[in-house]
């Protein structure tokens, strides 16, 4: 479940995504992920109860497709609030952005 105020921001070289809000992000869930996908989460450097650091390698199930990278994931009230997508090579940075976004 997103929370309705859900944000999502692509920090990648060659972003995938534009940035922008829940409504933005569910339209292209459902256009670029209509095929289906695995997920599988290679590494956790971070996690608390506001959320984690994943180190990700995404899988397209029919084979066309795979890629790494690093999520920046938040969680507020139980809902999944926000989003950061880092290249694979910059797990440092998205350990920062993720201690600057929940310091406090």
């Amino acid at each position: 479940m997103t929370d309705d105020d859900f944000v999502g921001i692509d920090h990648r070289r060659l972003a995938a995504s534009p940035s922008g809000g829940r409504e933005l992000w569910l339209e292209l869930i459902d256009e670029r992920y209509s095929r289906s996908f695995e997920i599988i989460v290679d590494h956790v450097p971070v996690l608390t109860e506001k959320g984690g650091v994943f180190a990700c390698t995404t899988r397209l199930s029919d084979g066309t497709g795979e890629w790494e990278e690093v999520v920046v994931q938040l969680v507020e009230n139980g809902r999944h609030a926000r989003n950061e997508w880092y290249d694979f090579d910059q797990l440092d940075a998205a350990i920062a952005r993720f201690e600057a976004l929940t310091a406090g």
